[in-house]
């Protein structure tokens, strides 16, 4: 009996050790999930190809900035020149989540969002099958207040539902109306500003606003 659970464990072995894939920096485990990691020559991780079952499913390349952030997203291959295919996902140095979008087969499609340092939400966005805004945008103040909420459709500004202050009061947003007209933009946790002007729900033509 000893024998052949010695003979079956083997073969298991075996098995596991040809589902490997080689050529790794390092190899981590996580349930049947095995991921490949790759280290550039200053030892920061830049490629992860990630395997079920000894079948890559996936590849994630890992970017890094000299300031702390970092972004990783996915491709249904090694090849750097494949189309992203899965979530991308932008850091803070601590951490935490910057920025949050899915693509597939190269377009960014789906609910995405980003977040203040703090870990707040500062907007919340949807893209349609072609990659084009479409529902709901919304952003943050950093107390959670609504800042902008406007309605995107197929890529075109149909509504400008609410444009506040800080405290929720309404504030003027311009001469938007029926897909034409001005939006007076504010980028949340900045001061800066534009006068975006809108025909037929396409901008044209953008302003920078001094103070």
């Amino acid at each position: 009996m000893k024998i052949l659970s010695c003979l079956i464990f083997n073969l298991f072995m075996l098995v596991i050790a040809h589902a490997q894939p080689k050529g790794c920096d390092y190899l981590l485990q996580k349930g049947d999930t095995t991921v490949c990691q790759d280290f550039n020559g200053k030892g920061k991780l830049f490629r992860e190809h990630f395997y079920v079952n000894g079948k890559r499913e996936f590849t994630r390349w890992w970017h890094f900035r000299k300031k702390g952030e970092y972004h990783f997203y996915q491709k249904k291959n090694k090849s750097p020149f494949a189309k992203k295919h899965g979530p991308e996902v932008h850091y803070y140095p601590d951490g935490k989540i910057k920025i949050y979008a899915f693509f597939q087969n190269g377009i960014r499609t789906g609910k995405c969002f980003s977040y203040y340092p703090s870990g707040k939400m500062k907007s919340a966005c949807n893209t349609n099958h072609r990659g084009k805004s479409d529902g709901l945008f919304t952003e943050f103040f950093e107390n959670g207040q609504v800042m902008h909420q406007v309605r995107w459709k197929d890529g075109r500004l149909t509504e400008i539902i609410s444009n506040r202050d800080e405290q929720g009061n309404d504030i003027p947003f311009g001469t938007f109306k029926d897909g034409n007209g001005t939006w007076i933009y504010r980028e949340p946790g900045t001061t800066k500003a534009w006068i975006v002007h809108f025909k037929d729900g396409k901008a044209n033509k953008t302003v920078k606003v001094h103070n």
